[in-house]
């Protein structure tokens, strides 16, 4: 096997992690959006988003291409000739576990002929690169399986074991958020009139309190309400979906889509506003538009509602599991 062809097998170990990162990472400051902050809200959110690229990104130009588990796979990052202790090192970011585990990993690894390890005069360091028998072992189908499981896994653990994605419907279900969450922003969603005038009137009618900095809270009149929809047997209808490791892209996927038709509302806002006001009826057709553009964001549930969300559904299944189409 030549170098070009070494180089187009071997690669697939950084795109793999380059591409679920960007997933992970969008799903992230989507949440970090809607999140609660402080009385600078844009210029949080800004500084989060660029927290959570540096993470991404951490500080080595391997970062972004490079997602350590601990587990076996991370051997196929050898194959980029920059893999060297004090990168691992670095890369580990202070999690002695981590580090530990991977030094085994890799240890063991130069043991049973899978990995060379030598002194590189240009790096100053110990420098790991995968022999043909480790090559071999990382182009299987297995092992490249075996590694998109353990990045997944990471990364949700890591990240989102507390986290769903909420699709809005600028329907009067949009409610039953507060059933899972403890606030949630509601000022960044100004720029979409539809939603604006739906916590606009929950905060009139005192279903939710609102701070300074948009920060929204059920109030004891909402959970209430709740209580006597419960009682009644009325079903709740918001589509709210646990985020898995399994469901990661297409969850990063209906944010994206959401982002994109967020941007086209913006352009569209002051005319839809003006419509809104009109008449009721505008009202509704803006409504059912952007219903059906869908407005998704991830969001933090709180113990009560992952609780909720575990007893109305069997491993968050049915309609509370992202579809694929």
């Amino acid at each position: 096997m030549n170098s070009v062809e070494d180089t187009a097998q071997t690669m697939f170990a950084t795109q793999t992690v380059k591409g679920i990162v960007q997933q992970a990472t969008s799903i992230i400051i989507n949440k970090a959006i809607y999140g609660n902050y402080g009385k600078n809200h844009n210029v949080v959110t800004e500084t989060a988003q660029q927290s959570v690229q540096q993470k991404s990104n951490n500080v080595n130009e391997l970062s972004s291409n490079i997602k350590l588990t601990g587990q076996f796979t991370d051997i196929a990052y050898a194959d980029t000739d920059k893999i060297t202790e004090k990168a691992i090192s670095v890369l580990c970011n202070g999690d002695e576990k981590l580090l530990n585990n991977v030094m085994d990993t890799y240890n063991n690894a130069v043991n049973d002929g899978l990995l060379k390890r030598e002194w590189s005069k240009a790096e100053s360091d110990v420098i790991y690169t995968l022999t043909d028998k480790g090559k071999e072992l990382v182009n299987s189908e297995d092992f490249k399986k075996q590694l998109e499981k353990n990045i997944k896994n990471t990364l949700y653990n890591e990240n989102f074991k507390n986290t769903a994605v909420v699709e809005f419907t600028g329907t009067k279900d949009d409610v039953n958020v507060f059933r899972y969450v403890d606030t949630l922003n509601i000022k960044s969603f100004d720029n979409n009139p539809v939603m604006k005038k739906m916590f606009d009137m929950l905060k009139k009618y005192e279903f939710i309190s609102v701070d300074e900095n948009g920060n929204a809270k059920p109030t004891d009149k909402l959970n209430t309400y709740f209580a006597q929809q419960d009682r009644k047997g009325i079903k709740t209808n918001l589509k709210i979906t646990k985020v898995t490791p399994d469901n990661m892209q297409q969850a990063a996927d209906k944010i994206q889509k959401a982002k994109q038709a967020a941007q086209a509302t913006k352009k569209n806002a002051e005319v839809a506003t003006k419509a809104a006001k009109t008449t009721v009826n505008a009202a509704a057709k803006t409504g059912a538009a952007t219903a059906t553009a869908g407005v998704s964001i991830a969001v933090d549930i709180s113990k009560k509602g992952f609780e909720l969300l575990k007893k109305s559904s069997n491993s968050f299944s049915t309609q509370n599991h992202i579809n694929k189409s």
